[in-house]
């Protein structure tokens, strides 16, 4: 069970079960068909005693009441079910059609049937996996049964994505309005939502130790300086309280509460909405559609899914130069972070986001303030386009849960990161951004969230040759519309660079390729091609720029559509792939043992590749910078694209590699990618760049006379230290092929 599914089934009970449904009912048979105890069950959400909650499952195991025999035979009475549920199960059903039918035969005539199933996600076979669901398929069921299905809604958060139905026999008088919030009745409060309210009761003070505070200034003090730099000209509050922190807003805000205690006649310029910041999301977002969030103060609910979902849905409506303050990350006492309020002062687990953001978002600039009491997080340098969050929630609630405060003390309850929110630092860092703003936009109001219209080419491929005719005629047809799958001519140029060969490739045969072709040749004054490469980064028409140092390598047929599917999962994507070599072995030891460019022909000869260039697989093996595979660091690759900004701004290839090949600037350039946290790092799956045989300075000699020591001696004379390889967790894009499968098993 992850927790969106929880959390779409409880929207369920509140919106369809709850009111006149269940005040009508004397008793209610809730029957959980697949309800086994698996990190949890619906229990919680049918938890009053007006239900009889019964779990039924072909497999005997925990939580299970009944055990199916027969999935397609329910051993229940004609409509004798008032409310049947079934969450993660109808992938599991080989012929879910007849089950869907015999669902519809046992409920009962007023009944209503939850159906929760996912439209995305990787397998998880239980004992099979066999269908993800898009909303035709609950109509086309609604429709083969011939009953309604009332609503349906497909939930974005991965990497389930669940897609949410509810069914009824009978039409419903109208279509509700769920955009109204309400509070519900403590009558029909169940645990799920009771272990996720706030307490009613007054809390007893614990001891001094337990309620202390700490702090250098306030964190009023520190919101007010931040509304004085950043001049926001639209302010977002979560969680409002008694307004102190809201009157510092001197534009036009949204108040987002479900429970304020404030007159709210004093606010002007303020529009109030008097519900969870999650209903506000899904029903009223459109008052941010006009205008970017500029400054937004998250003080909801103190638990950890909660302001990670506050969070989400500020940066979905954010802009370059969106601020958005966390409250309370910093418990003064383990007992203040407990999940369930124990304490006064009580911070819940809020101080998870900030471990969160570190490890899933280190392209976000994060600044930890010592305020009090319990501290403020500051975040800048937001993207809305980044979904990592989005399509790892229920991961990351799940890894979360088992974090304990114990492990963190010194960062979380010492502060030791923390900066003294009166410091002269904090002050220049708030005008450097505001510098930073004037420079994206004066006119926020007119932003509008539309895609830019891209302009062609998308891409701009800058590949390196020296010297390698034979093997350009096979990596260049790699390029080619004919080869690479799925993507136009238009949509991609392919800048050749000939950097200095003593035979030069053949102009004109480089311009057949077709017109998106381009040939230059570079007089280089060093045999490195640091220099032709970044002259080819420079004399790019698009600023998506792909690398690839090395000529003699033949690309796979996805890489430039994945490439260009990466770019839009972050604003600044450093994307990338792993390095193979054809033959069986390193060619650094096939050499030995006698493989040539006519034996690689002669390989090459028996599979299919120019029409299926996954083939390769089958006649490669992984290069030693790749050796690990996908799921493990690499140390470099041939074929990697960043936008052209972030390659100048880290200094494209640094020219002062003058040896032969470069030396390890390769290996340099990605480390110094790795180093700017902001570059997302991006693996391709299941594309590869495949090294032919060429007498290569690094790749085609013995390991004995391999110039490592020679590379690693220049690399020290430029940097002043040893190179060692900077790794980084990437985000995966892409699918592993059969060919890939079949070269591993």
């Amino acid at each position: 069970m992850h927790p969106s599914s929880l959390e779409n089934m409880q929207k369920c009970y509140e919106r369809f079960i709850c009111g006149a449904y269940l005040q009508n009912k004397q008793k209610l048979l809730v029957l959980d068909i697949g309800g086994a105890d698996v990190n949890g069950t619906y229990a919680d959400i049918f938890s009053q005693d007006k239900f009889n909650y019964i779990t039924a499952d072909p497999s005997p195991s925990k939580g299970v009441d009944v055990v199916l025999d027969d999935p397609y035979k329910l051993p229940f009475d004609d409509a004798s079910v008032d409310v049947l549920i079934l969450g993660q199960t109808l992938e599991h059903v080989e012929l879910f059609w007849l089950f869907f039918e015999e669902m519809t035969r046992v409920l009962k005539t007023d009944g209503w049937l939850f159906l929760i199933a996912p439209s995305a996600g990787p397998v998880h076979r239980y004992p099979v996996d066999c269908y993800r669901f898009y909303p035709d398929a609950y109509h086309a069921l609604a429709k083969y049964m011939g009953i309604w299905l009332v609503d349906v809604f497909r939930d974005q958060r991965g990497p389930w994505q669940d897609l949410v139905g509810v069914f009824s026999k009978i039409k419903p008088n109208r279509k509700s309005d769920y955009s109204k919030w309400k509070a519900l009745p403590e009558s029909e409060v169940n645990r799920y939502l009771a272990d996720r309210l706030p307490a009613t009761t007054t809390i007893k003070r614990q001891s001094d130790e337990i309620e202390k505070i700490s702090g250098k200034s306030h964190y009023l003090e520190a919101l007010k300086l931040l509304h004085q730099k950043v001049q926001p000209v639209n302010y977002v509050e979560i969680g409002i309280r008694k307004g102190k922190s809201l009157s510092l807003a001197q534009c036009p805000a949204i108040a987002i509460d479900p429970d304020p205690d404030i007159d709210v006649s004093q606010f002007n310029q303020v529009a109030f909405y008097e519900m969870p910041s999650d209903h506000f999301f899904e029903f009223h977002a459109n008052a941010l559609e006009q205008k970017p969030v500029h400054l937004a103060f998250i003080d909801g609910m103190h638990l950890f899914e909660f302001v990670l979902r506050d969070f989400i849905h500020i940066e979905a409506y954010s802009c370059a130069s969106t601020v958005i303050v966390i409250d309370d990350i910093f418990p003064n006492h383990a007992l203040q972070a407990s999940r369930k309020r124990i304490s006064q002062v009580w911070t819940g687990d809020v101080w998870k986001i900030l471990l969160c953001l570190k490890k899933y978002r280190p392209d976000l600039n994060l600044m930890m303030l010592d305020c009090i009491p319990t501290g403020l997080l500051i975040i800048t340098g937001l993207n809305r386009q980044n979904k990592v969050l989005v399509n790892r929630y229920n991961y990351i609630v799940r890894e979360f849960d088992k974090v304990s405060i114990d492990d963190y003390h010194q960062l979380i309850i010492k502060r030791s990161e923390a900066e003294d929110p009166t410091d002269v630092r904090i002050e220049a860092f708030l005008t450097a951004f505001t510098e930073q703003k004037k420079e994206m936009s004066h006119n926020f109001s007119v932003l509008k969230f539309q895609e830019i219209k891209e302009s062609k080419p998308k891409i701009s491929v800058i590949i390196n040759f020296y010297n390698m005719q034979r093997e350009a005629r096979r990596t260049l047809y790699s390029l080619t519309t004919q080869y690479q799958r799925d993507i136009h001519a238009d949509c991609y140029e392919v800048i050749v660079i000939d950097n200095g060969s003593s035979k030069k490739l053949d102009e004109g045969w480089v311009q057949s390729l077709g017109d998106n072709f381009r040939y230059i040749y570079f007089d280089a004054k060093f045999p490195s091609p640091c220099a032709a490469l970044n002259y080819g980064v420079n004399q790019a028409k698009s600023n998506r720029v792909m690398c690839c140092i090395d000529g003699a390598r033949i690309l796979s047929p996805g890489i430039l559509k994945y490439t260009l599917l990466a770019f839009r999962l972050h604003e600044s994507p450093f994307i990338y792939t792993l390095g193979m070599h054809l033959g069986a072995k390193l060619q650094n030891y096939s050499i030995l043992e006698g493989y040539n460019q006519q034996i690689e022909d002669e390989l090459l000869s028996t599979v299919d590749w120019k029409d299926n260039g996954y083939e390769l697989f089958k006649i490669s093996t992984l290069a030693a910078s790749s050796k690990n595979g996908y799921f493990s660091p690499i140390a470099e690759s041939n074929c990697f694209s960043m936008r052209k900004d972030n390659f100048l701004e880290i200094g494209g290839f640094d020219e002062r590699f003058t040896s032969v090949g470069g030396g390890l600037v390769n290996l340099d350039i990605f480390n110094k990618a790795h180093e700017i946290p902001r570059l997302a790092p991006i693996m391709l799956l299941g594309e590869a760049t495949f090294h032919q045989i060429h007498g290569g300075v690094a790749t085609n000699v013995p390991m004995e006379q391999h110039p490592i020591i020679e590379m690693n001696k220049e690399y020290f004379d430029i940097r002043g230290k040893i190179f060692k390889s900077i790794a980084r967790v990437p985000d995966y894009y892409g699918y592993l092929s059969k060919e890939y499968h079949e070269k591993l098993f």
